[in-house]
């Protein structure tokens, strides 16, 4: 059903069980608001133009300053092709 399972992910993370669904409802919250907005700008462009682009960037920026805080390779998203393209992309300019 699910493709990966860690054994050790709040190990991984350094967090404790309660730290992990703190952090993980909070983020659940932040995806359902970024589902909603992005429903409603696919009807109503206009309405709400850089929802998804906030919530996808805030959520990126939770992600990176939780958990694991010293120098240890437990990065499993390569974030930095979105983020170096965001300054060319449209979406990202004022109209």
């Amino acid at each position: 059903m699910f493709p990966y399972f860690e054994k050790n992910h709040l190990k991984n993370t350094c967090m404790s069980y309660v730290e992990h669904v703190l952090f993980s409802l909070k983020l659940s919250i932040y995806f359902f608001l970024g589902g909603i907005g992005a429903y409603i700008h696919a009807f109503i462009p206009s309405i709400i133009p850089k929802s998804s682009s906030y919530f996808s960037q805030y959520i990126m920026d939770e992600i990176k300053k939780n958990g694991c805080r010293h120098d240890q390779e437990q990065v499993y998203i390569d974030t930095t092709s979105i983020n170096e393209n965001s300054e060319n992309d449209s979406l990202y300019k004022e109209d």
